[in-house]
């Protein structure tokens, strides 16, 4: 799929990220109800959270691969984020998740229901 406006990406109706979507499990140490009622509102914060991005590994514009040995994800100049390498298009690579310490290091593509813009692609990209 190779969309070359925001107004398409928007009309795609691309899903939203989930903690189920992108692989990130939260298991309990002590199957409580009171553990499982922690996990379940951690899931829903997260979840919360990641409404600002769409599933990945692939830009959602041009569906060049972002992740991985051969990724193309570029680091900008703001801590984290970042832009597909091919398209341009804006990519969040560090996730400060709510209720965990260590920040999640996984390149997702921004929502566009939440972009203002995304680059015009230029004649041909390399």
């Amino acid at each position: 799929m190779d969309i070359t406006s925001l107004a398409d990406l928007k009309a795609a109706d691309l899903p939203h990220a989930t903690c189920e979507s992108i692989g990130l499990g939260i298991k309990v140490s002590e199957d409580t109800a009171e553990n499982r009622a922690i996990a379940k509102k951690m899931v829903s914060e997260i979840d919360e959270y990641l409404q600002s991005f769409t599933v990945g590994p692939t830009c959602p514009a041009c569906d060049t691969e972002l992740a991985g040995l051969c990724g193309s994800f570029t680091w900008g100049l703001a801590s984290g984020e970042g832009l597909c390498g091919r398209c341009g298009y804006p990519v969040r690579g560090h996730h400060p998740l709510p209720g965990f310490t260590n920040i999640l290091q996984e390149p997702l593509p921004y929502h566009p229901s939440v972009l203002k813009s995304v680059p015009e692609p230029e004649s041909e990209p390399v």
